[in-house]
């Protein structure tokens, strides 16, 4: 589905990544240290956790990750959070249902492959930034968590988003 966004801030804790062990990690004690941060401060989330993948390198593999978590408004980060912006524009997006990683079933890396195949298939080129060494950046590529394992224990009814910013100045 294309839908129209506006920007959207989150504070980020950014990561390089090279193995789905250091992604976990960065997950796995990001996600904890972003949400003590915004209860000391009073600040509410206003979403989901996500996941913004900034780099890939050249097999595909995450290489930089944002472990983040969406804020009505944008304010000052610190104490090693940043505050990013997901841009507006107009965002592909598939609701995944299932495992995040798994070696039968469908998983997001599968999810992914289908989103960016459909993608090409209908001429909808993905917004890039320009690319670090010889790795491919993109403007918007987004897991979003909308019911996992902390909700829900049987994987079977986890909810991710993917998103990807389209750029339309590139077909």
């Amino acid at each position: 589905m294309l839908e129209h966004r506006p920007t959207r801030p989150y504070v980020a804790i950014t990561s390089r990544v090279t193995s789905e062990a250091e992604l976990r990690r960065a997950a796995d004690q990001g996600f904890p240290r972003l949400y003590g941060w915004l209860r000391e401060r009073a600040i509410a989330p206003a979403g989901p956790p996500l996941i913004r993948f900034r780099a890939f390198d050249p097999v595909g593999n995450p290489a930089s990750i944002d472990v983040g978590v969406p804020i009505a408004d944008a304010i000052d980060g610190g104490d090693g959070i940043e505050v990013a912006i997901l841009p507006a524009g107009e965002w592909l997006t598939f609701l995944h249902h299932g495992p995040y990683t798994h070696a039968t079933e469908p998983d997001l890396a599968a999810a992914h492959a289908t989103v960016r195949a459909w993608a090409a298939e209908h001429d909808l080129p993905l917004a890039k930034e320009e690319p670090a060494g010889d790795e491919t950046a993109l403007s918007g590529c987004i897991e979003q968590y909308r019911i996992g394992p902390v909700e829900e224990p049987d994987y079977a009814c986890w909810e991710t988003e993917l998103t990807y910013l389209v750029d339309r100045r590139a077909s």
